[in-house]
């Protein structure tokens, strides 16, 4: 504009730059993994703080759609308006803290080794592992050898972060092997005194083992035995509660004898006695009385009769008594011996003699003397006030009586004899003499050499039987002969 107020115009341009860059700050910034990945969105990153003078205009970054596990650097970039940028770097950490899983196998149930209370070489089976990032190693605390009983084995799985999972599988040892028994030996022992049965019988000890242990051993022994066999039955248990049984048998022996008292003694009349009332014993046993018997005869012969009583116990154990039967009156048998002269005591009587060799009466034979012609066995039947009987049979030695020796005298007494029978000689015998003794067969049952003899020399029959013999003296000068009757 002039003084004159005339005015002119021009253009001009003036050109304004922003040429200041934006403001950006970066965080760094740390996130799990997202459930079941191995990563991390990107949605989840923590935008940085951006300004500028004009205006932002964009805000962008390099980082993947997943951001792996570890640390990543993301580059921020902010623009403005103007086109003007800055840049950052984030570090960002994904971490993985999700852990595996794990199934374990089944249980298992085994059982123990032979011989042994322990299990070894146990299939487990295998567990199942899973991981969003990957397993690393899947272990179990499983022992070399697993004990009876029930065994937590804990098995861990752990990932390629380091994260671990457990779970736990048992595994049972069943000790299925019985215990070994044997039995102690077989017992025998007597009842008690006065008892029928056997109380505080040591019955031993078996003899046990186990592949773990023995828990108990009993047995079911009464407090007292019975007579005869029982059955102990030993059971061993070990310390699964398996058993065994063996059996012992003890046998109760009844060694205790009966006891037995006769009846009073019985005296009775008469030729013989039939019928006659003897009473009853009186018995007794630990156990059992089973039988009480007598050897009676049917008829009693005249003179003393022995009755032998016999108790037999349920064990077979006897006792005897002896009860006496005495006949009197009647017949008397008796017969006196002098020579081969056989005499009946009974006088008055009817008489015959009877040869018990033949069964028959010896013909003529019917005075109160007889003297046998003929060895053999004989009797006596006498008939007296109506009654008969009949002496035991005799053997009869029919010998010479040689009375050839001089200057002695010889005498046998007495005669009968029980023990010891005398030869008494008068006057001497020169020289040797040979004195023995023979039975009705013939045989030498004693020898005896004397030299002058002159006295009594006594001849034993301690020993021999009851029964007649010969006694035979025999010298230079002859041979003397005699009868000798031995009785009980």
């Amino acid at each position: 504009t002039d003084v004159n107020g005339n005015t002119a115009t021009c253009t001009q341009t003036v050109t304004v730059t922003d040429d200041e860059d934006p403001i950006i700050t970066c965080s760094s910034q740390t996130l799990s993994v997202d459930a079941g990945l191995c990563g991390a969105a990107n949605t989840s990153l923590t935008a940085p703080t951006t300004s500028d003078n004009c205006g932002v205009a964009t805000v962008t970054n390099d980082a993947p759609s997943t951001l792996p596990v570890g640390t990543t650097t993301v580059n921020w970039t902010v623009t403005d308006v103007n086109g003007n940028t800055a840049t950052c770097a984030q570090t960002v950490t994904v971490t993985d803290d999700e852990d595996p899983t794990i199934t374990c196998p089944s249980s298992v149930s085994v059982n123990a080794d032979a011989g042994s209370c322990d299990a070894t070489n146990i299939s487990l089976g295998t567990p199942t592992t899973a991981d969003n990032c990957g397993v690393a190693t899947t272990t179990n605390d499983a022992p070399s050898s697993f004990p009876t009983g029930n065994t937590t084995v804990t098995w861990t799985v752990t990932d390629v972060n380091g994260n671990t999972a457990t779970c736990t599988q048992v595994v049972t040892v069943v000790d299925n092997i019985i215990p070994t028994i044997t039995c102690p030996a077989t017992v025998s022992v007597n009842a008690d005194a006065g008892s029928c049965t056997a109380s505080n019988v040591g019955l031993g000890t078996p003899t046990t083992s186990d592949n773990c242990s023995v828990a108990s051993v009993t047995n079911d022994a009464p407090s007292t035995f019975p007579l005869g066999s029982t059955t102990v039955t030993w059971t061993v248990t070990d310390s699964s509660g398996n058993t065994s049984s063996c059996g012992q048998t003890v046998t109760v022996l009844d060694a205790e004898l009966p006891t037995i008292t006769c009846p009073a003694d019985v005296t009775t009349t008469g030729c013989g006695a039939t019928s006659v009332t003897l009473g009853t014993p009186t018995t007794a046993d630990n156990c059992s009385v089973a039988t009480v018997t007598n050897d009676a005869p049917a008829l009693f012969p005249l003179g003393t009769t022995s009755v032998v009583w016999t108790v037999t116990d349920g064990s077979g154990n006897t006792a005897t008594c002896t009860q006496t039967v005495m006949v009197t009156g009647g017949v008397d048998t008796s017969i006196a011996v002098s020579g081969n002269t056989y005499t009946a005591n009974a006088a008055g009587s009817t008489y015959q003699w009877y040869d018990c060799g033949n069964n028959t009466n010896v013909s003529g034979a019917t005075g109160q003397s007889f003297t046998p012609t003929t060895s053999g066995s004989y009797a006596l039947i006498v008939t007296s006030g109506g009654c008969t009987d009949t002496s035991a049979c005799f053997p009869v030695i029919v010998i010479g009586i040689n009375n050839v020796i001089v200057n002695a005298t010889l005498k046998v007494f007495p005669n009968p004899a029980t023990e010891t029978v005398n030869v008494q000689v008068t006057g001497t015998i020169n020289g040797t003499a040979k004195v023995q003794l023979f039975d009705v067969e013939g045989r030498l049952v004693r020898d005896f050499v004397y030299e002058n003899m002159n006295g009594t020399y006594p001849i034993s029959l301690i020993n021999l039987a009851a029964d007649v013999y010969e006694l035979r003296i025999t010298t230079a000068q002859g041979i003397w002969n005699s009868k000798v009757m031995k009785v009980n």
